[in-house]
């Protein structure tokens, strides 16, 4: 009860500060041990002023933190070294910088990550370096006891983050505070996510090359090959079975999910199974096996990690449509619930979060951005990884194969009738079920016809998937096999993708205000003018807001929004360039900053939406000694350190040049977006479409 009362005293003093009239009845009632914390922190003065919302705050985290451990020393048996590597973590997170003022809550702790900004890509888009540095720091965290740890806090959390709204915004943090202490080990490195859509694609998804030495290891049995070999659990050494039962995300799920609007409408227990996110994850789990089929156990899997990220970039995809398609805050998008998934219900294992800040848009846009999945069509045929390759009939990337002969027990572990087709099979299916122990399974999808479970009991049963068929109907035949020799060193470099937009209501520069400045960002750091240059961007606008009148979001303003979103650097600008609402075909330039390169180039993400909801398409400026020359790309922008005198170092400057040359060529343009009607996408880096 004490506990509970201190929960509610937390979400008092963080909405209040207490005042001198009010703060001896309020301050009475905090439990004894809490008043003497905020009396030790504030010197005991009398003050109300100096009773800063900071101490409230700092103390009830310490409290509900405590009482939370007691609870857990008997429910899994975390030792007090995995209990403080945990406590560590958090209290380097909510730890304010020197000078830092303790009376603003709107830049406190909390808001930004202690070892920085990262990008996560797709498992396959790693480099073969970037990836061993992943598997590196799992290594490390896994030998210095921080692993199990986290493992062991999933455990106390199968009641409060998982069937319900909780589920989304407490593993959103979870993976957060794990990819901090990977970030401990190498700062450079990032949580990769496991997009399975990759692998559904292929005729035999159990041959994908994922779970192969250079990458996850064998998913046969015991795990006896790659980076987690011989990785000791609590139900013994880690195990897979890869292939087991039920299914791997699909993009006909995704796109499914992607028609709904509101959070209530994906996630248990409003959510039909058709469009519930948590239901559809438990499909890999399931697939895998082993440890990761276990509630109990999953989180001993690395692979858990990466699937449970890859379940964020689907929930960040949604957000991104909440926000710019459907006109919901997704921050606020919390469906009403009670008791455990309660929105303003402290997070078991992070006090200081509550369920409702795991919805809070801080994350994606001062933790983290999600680069796009790979994707690729007939004119652009490349997923960017040697390890993926397009099928062009279906324009979808496709996850490579292992080259290995059947006869190993992967690839074919049940013959046409259901039964062991080897008996290193067999023993994959009892070593997997013994990991998996006694705890509650996830709730999933049925299985799929290719997987052990969809053929059990079944004399003979095509390959093909009649929920995933390509053009003619079929399944293709082959996948595309890469062997052992060259696996694993084919990546030494990886062109930049496109990364997700931040689905974020708040302050953003308008050229207005960008006239003005000094180069001020929409982050809370003050910059100078001199950390910024300044680049054109031509619009040529061919929606005619007359026609397009029944459309209702037209009626929000006649502009284009023309974003700057940096890559490899933490700020965003905007501009809205003048159009003229009845001509039908308009030019005009936006003028947006980018930040001037330190080390290496600046890379930005260029996006353009029309005030009615269409998204614009990027032409990229070919860079050679011919005349101005532009073909499609994909939006990114990557200035090099010797080309800065190209540019203004001023936005008065960058206008005064555009008035005074017309040739894109003498102004260096290096982007036209094209605004068209036709466009149909409302959303041009929409990831998992239909296609």
């Amino acid at each position: 009860m004490e506990c509970l009362q201190a929960a509610f005293w937390l979400l008092f003093t963080g909405t209040m500060v207490v005042s001198q009239s009010t703060r001896t009845d309020v301050y009475s009632e905090m439990p004894a041990e809490v008043q003497q914390c905020v009396a030790q922190l504030t010197n005991g003065t009398n003050d109300g002023a100096k009773v800063s919302e900071e101490a409230h705050i700092q103390c009830m985290q310490q409290f509900v933190w405590k009482a939370d451990r007691k609870r857990w020393d008997g429910a899994v048996n975390m030792t007090d070294k995995e209990t403080e590597f945990i406590n560590d973590i958090i209290r380097s997170v909510f730890k304010r910088g020197p000078g830092s003022s303790r009376s603003k809550r709107e830049v406190g702790p909390g808001i930004f990550p202690p070892t920085g900004f990262r990008i996560r890509k797709e498992y396959r888009r790693l480099t073969d370096f970037e990836r061993m540095a992943v598997h590196d720091a799992f290594n490390g965290i896994k030998k210095n006891g921080g692993y199990t740890a986290f493992a062991k806090l999933h455990v106390i959390v199968i009641a409060s983050a998982h069937k319900g709204p909780n589920f989304l915004g407490w593993h959103r943090v979870y993976l957060a505070m794990l990819e901090e202490s990977l970030r401990r080990i190498n700062p450079m490195v990032s949580l990769p996510y496991w997009d399975s859509t990759l692998d559904k694609n292929m005729a035999n998804p159990e041959m994908t090359i994922i779970f192969t030495p250079p990458f996850l290891g064998n998913g046969d049995g015991y795990v006896v090959t790659g980076p987690f070999r011989h990785w000791p659990t609590v139900t013994g050494p880690l195990a897979r079975n890869i292939g087991a039962n039920s299914v791997l995300y699909s993009k006909e799920f995704i796109a499914r999910m992607m028609t709904r609007c509101r959070t209530a409408e994906i996630t248990f227990p409003t959510a039909a199974e058709a469009f519930d996110i948590e239901h559809a994850h438990g499909g890999p789990h399931n697939w895998v096996s082993g440890q990761m089929s276990s509630l109990a156990t999953a989180a001993e899997d690395p692979v858990f990690f990466m699937h449970h990220a890859f379940v964020d970039y689907l929930w960040e995809n949604f957000r991104i449509h909440q926000m710019f398609e459907c006109g919901v805050n997704p921050a606020t998008d919390y469906p009403p619930a009670v008791g455990l998934h309660h929105p303003l219900r402290p997070m078991d294992g992070f006090p200081g979060h509550r369920s409702i800040d795991g919805y809070a848009s801080y994350w994606t846009q001062f933790w983290y951005r999600y680069e796009r999945s790979p994707f690729c069509s007939g004119a652009m045929p490349f997923c960017g990884s040697p390890y993926l390759w397009c099928d062009v009939k279906r324009g979808r990337c496709v996850s490579a194969a292992r080259m290995a002969p059947f006869s190993d027990g992967m690839g074919s572990p049940l013959s046409s009738a259901g039964y062991a087709a080897s008996p290193a099979a067999a023993n994959a299916r009892a070593i997997a079920a013994r990991a998996a122990g006694t705890g509650p399974r996830f709730s999933a999808p049925p299985a799929e016809p290719r997987t052990q479970a969809g053929r059990l009991g079944v004399a003979r049963v095509r390959r093909d998937a009649p929920n995933d068929q390509t053009h003619n109907g079929t399944y293709d035949r082959y996948d595309v096999a890469i062997s052992s020799e060259r696996n694993g060193h084919l990546f030494t470099h990886a062109e930049p993708f496109p990364l997700l937009p931040v689905p974020y209501i708040g302050t953003v520069q308008t050229r207005k205000q960008l006239s003005s400045s000094k180069g001020t960002t929409d982050n809370v750091a003050k910059q100078t003018e001199s950390d910024w240059f300044y680049v054109p961007i031509r619009v040529m606008n061919k929606i005619n807001i007359e026609r397009t009148s029944g459309n209702l979001r037209c009626h929000r303003g006649k502009q284009i929004k023309v974003i700057a979103q940096g890559l490899n650097y933490l700020e965003s600008f905007v501009d809205y360039p003048g159009i003229t609402a009845k001509s039908p075909i308009s030019t005009t330039v936006a003028i947006l900053a980018v930040r001037v390169p330190q080390i290496g180039p600046s890379e930005a993400m260029i996006t353009a939406v029309h005030s009615c909801g269409y998204s614009c398409k990027p032409s990229c400026l070919k860079i050679d000694g011919g005349p101005a020359e532009y073909q499609p790309c994909n939006g990114i922008l990557v200035i090099k350190p010797g080309e800065l005198d190209l540019f203004s170092r001023s936005y008065q400057g960058a206008v005064k040049k555009m008035d005074g040359l017309v040739s894109d060529k003498q102004n260096n343009v290096r982007m036209v977006f094209h605004c068209d009607e036709a466009i149909k996408s409302r959303n041009a880096w929409s990831s998992h479409s239909s296609n």
